[in-house]
């Protein structure tokens, strides 16, 4: 669509009472005005920002996996002194 398309369709939204003045005239206003927002500033700031280079998160997730993978070891070194005689 095109900015003039725009302009119509809030002049069609205002003729039929969907916006009220206010609501055109700042509609409007925001269509005209040039966009003066980074997309950095359109994206939160929590979202924005890594934890992937905090200390804290990467030893919780060394230590997350050293966890796991004990856990999978104990696993396999059961089933495989369980299942019955070795020879």
């Amino acid at each position: 669509m095109s900015l003039a398309d725009d302009l119509q369709k809030l002049e069609q939204l205002r003729s039929s009472g969907a916006l009220s003045e206010e609501e055109f005239k700042q509609a409007k206003a925001k269509l005209i005005s040039p966009p003066s927002e980074t997309p950095r500033d359109v994206v939160p700031k929590n979202v924005q920002e890594s934890d992937s280079d905090d200390p804290l998160q990467v030893i919780l997730w060394v230590i997350g996996i050293i966890v796991l993978l004990m856990i999978l070891f104990a696993l396999a070194h059961h089933h495989y002194w369980h299942r019955g005689p070795h020879y």
